[in-house]
This record gives structure tokens, sequence and C-alpha cells, in this order.
């Protein structure tokens, strides 16, 4: 079966979403990545809610950081991966292991997040606990840390959050400026990140400021919350369409 964009694929009792018929580059035959269209019910995330933190250490509204540190990434630390991975043990890997394909996430410290569109908060140097995004556009822009394949013999078969950076490898046929808005290659909304029920969903990637994480609400993926904030999770995968 050959799968397009907006194609659907039955996989562990969920419908997935395809985003990107081939992640391949050059195209070497229909490695999709997929996005599950309902939210992870409470019984797939195990906490009890069908809305998780993305960080559960938090002590006040600024803190934890997204980067806690200069040698974490984040998203490699956070409740949200915990929660996704332990939804691919479970619900995953015991019976489709052998249609999914390994990964590099590609997840950021912050010495190789941080560029020339951030700059300090106050007065003290920028670091990963002092920084936001001087033009409120460029972090859900960024295209950089995508997910890309990796050969079969690194054994990263995973479930993941999509990031900013997958965002911006998606047909850009289906970004508007808005809901409803005009057609717009630069814009921040997606047809193929709209759904109906429980339309907002965490990113892996920081957000506008230190102690803020991606996220998708409505189909717009300009928005990002609190790491302590909680939100629905859609975990997606590479898999190989038959």
């Amino acid at each position: 079966m050959l799968g397009t964009q907006f194609d659907r694929v039955w996989l562990s009792n969920s419908w997935w979403r395809i985003l990107k018929a081939d992640m391949a580059d050059p195209s070497n035959g229909n490695q999709a990545l997929i996005l599950k269209e309902q939210a992870l019910t409470a019984q797939e995330n195990g906490t009890g809610d069908v809305v998780v933190q993305f960080d559960t250490t938090a002590t006040n509204w600024d803190s934890p950081y997204f980067h806690d540190d200069t040698t974490s990434t984040g998203y490699g630390e956070s409740h949200l991966k915990a929660v996704i991975d332990s939804y691919y043990k479970g619900f995953i890997a015991p019976s489709y292991s052998s249609y999914v394909l390994p990964v590099d996430l590609d997840l950021p410290n912050w010495p190789r997040y941080q560029n020339a569109g951030l700059a300090s908060t106050n007065s003290k140097p920028l670091d990963y606990n002092n920084w936001y995004w001087q033009n409120s556009q460029s972090y859900y822009r960024d295209n950089r840390f995508p997910t890309s394949l990796t050969p079969l013999t690194t054994l990263k078969q995973q479930a993941f959050a999509l990031s900013y950076g997958d965002i911006q490898t998606l047909d850009k046929s289906t970004f508007y400026e808005g809901k409803g808005g005009s057609p717009s290659a630069t814009g921040y909304y997606s047809t193929l990140l709209d759904f109906t029920a429980y339309p907002y969903f965490w990113h892996r990637s920081a957000g506008n400021g230190y102690f803020d994480a991606g996220a998708v609400n409505n189909g717009n993926f300009s928005y990002d919350y609190s790491v302590r904030n909680s939100l629905p999770v859609r975990p997606a995968l590479a898999i190989q369409l038959d």
C-alpha cells in the first residue's frame, strides 16, 4: 500500500495520520512519518489523566528550565519522553516493532541550541536559564533538529514527540496564516496537525523562552507552554509502509 499525507494507518488499535509519505532523502520506499490521531488515553499514558506534564520536577512557575543545565537536552530528561517511551514499550513494541524504523531525534543541549536569534531576559549573560527568542516567530520556524532515519543496526526504534524541525519538513502547501487564513509557506498553522478531539499536544522542542516547551493548539504550531503545564500527548513513529 502506497500512503500519502492525510492517509491513515491502523496500528495498535488506533488510527495514525501520515504526515510524510517518505522520510528518506533521497526517497527509497515508503518510510513514513506518522502521528497518532487520538491523544494518548489515561490508560495508554499511565498517568490516570489524558493530560501530561512536560516535566514533573517543577518547583515554581519558571523552574525547571527547558534545559536544566548545559548538558541536558530538555526532552531527553523529561516526563513527556518517559510517558511516550512507556507507551511504545507497552502498546507498540510487542506486536508492531517489525514496522517501526529506528530514528535519531537529534536532541540538542544548550550549547547546540543557542544561536544569534536568542537574547538575555535581563542584564546577565545569555545562558540556559536566561534566554528568549528576540523574534517571536523564529522559534516555531526553527528548522533545526528534525527526526532522521538511522541504520537498522542502531536499534533506536521508538515513539517520539514531534519537533519544530519535523514540522518545518512537512508539505508547505498545508501551511496557512492561521486556521482559516491565507496559504503561506511561512504560516503557523498546518491542516496536517489539526485534530478534532483534544486538539492541543506537546512538541519535544523548546518554546519561546527558557522555561517553555513547544506545542500545537488546533493546528497552530506557534504555541508554547511552561514545562510544568499539562497537555495531551500525540506520539509519532517512523514506519515502513507495506
